[in-house]
């Protein structure tokens, strides 16, 4: 064999134990993947983009999993296009935010970071006026639903199936929007998705201004959502993709 040959079998062989120990490393920090994929987005009936997200967690002792969601997305709205980046920190069973990013490019580009301590929220936003900061109390249950991102209904979902009460804090960052709501259990009924009817688990979030989200899912996985007093709608993609870095 010659010293050519002998070097590539060697590289070959280093990449593959890097890779195992790659493999190995992920799995010694405990990370998981809960879902990844696609949802086409609908306002008032008409396609206005897709949404590209992934979810994944990792273990944190006592306190529970920590949650990471990340998408990004493609609307056109107004006839003004436009890309979103979102990424998303909950923590433990109840899925409580501790970290929201938000950055919006696009004719009104801006970016909100909100963060949580304790029963405290802060906003931070930019836009082309400047900077602001705003903080609000919020105390007990809470899930980040941003206007037209349809992977953060799976927080609600796993909300709902700890919450006892049923009332939660509905926090939309990029409206500067606080309110109560409470989650309904409606059970299953059918759907049809992409052609296809299905089984799903339907739960409804009304709000105290009277708004209703409804969002059905397989389990914890969300494959559609419906606000009608904005005619917003989402509906999972049958290919899954996950969002560029």
């Amino acid at each position: 064999m010659s010293s050519l040959s002998v070097l590539s079998v060697a590289a070959l062989v280093s990449l593959s134990l890097a890779a195992v120990a790659g493999t190995r490393l992920l799995a010694d920090r405990g990370t998981d993947m809960i879902d990844s994929g696609n949802f086409t987005l609908f306002q008032g009936g008409v396609r206005i983009g897709e949404e590209r997200f992934v979810i994944h967690s990792d273990r944190a002792g006592d306190a529970g999993p920590i949650f990471r969601a990340r998408a990004d997305l493609s609307l056109k709205l107004e006839g003004q296009t436009m890309r979103v980046n979102v990424a998303l920190e909950a923590l433990g069973t109840a899925c409580r935010p501790r970290r929201y990013e938000a950055k919006v490019d696009g004719p009104d580009a801006m970016s909100v970071v909100t963060t949580f301590a304790g029963n405290r929220m802060t906003h931070e936003f930019r836009t082309s006026a400047g900077y602001e900061r705003e903080e609000a109390l919020v105390r007990g249950k809470a899930v980040i639903l941003d206007r037209n991102i349809a992977h953060h209904y799976f927080f609600a979902g796993r909300l709902a199936d700890c919450e006892t009460s049923g009332v939660v804090n509905v926090i939309v960052p990029r409206d500067r929007y606080l309110e109560q709501a409470r989650i309904v259990d409606r059970g299953v009924d059918s759907q049809t998705v992409e052609g296809r009817a299905l089984e799903l688990h339907h739960l409804e979030i009304i709000s105290s201004s009277g708004t209703s989200r409804h969002v059905w899912l397989d389990g914890d996985r969300v494959i559609k959502i419906e606000v009608p007093e904005e005619g917003f709608m989402a509906v999972r993609s049958r290919t899954a993709t996950q969002p560029t870095n």
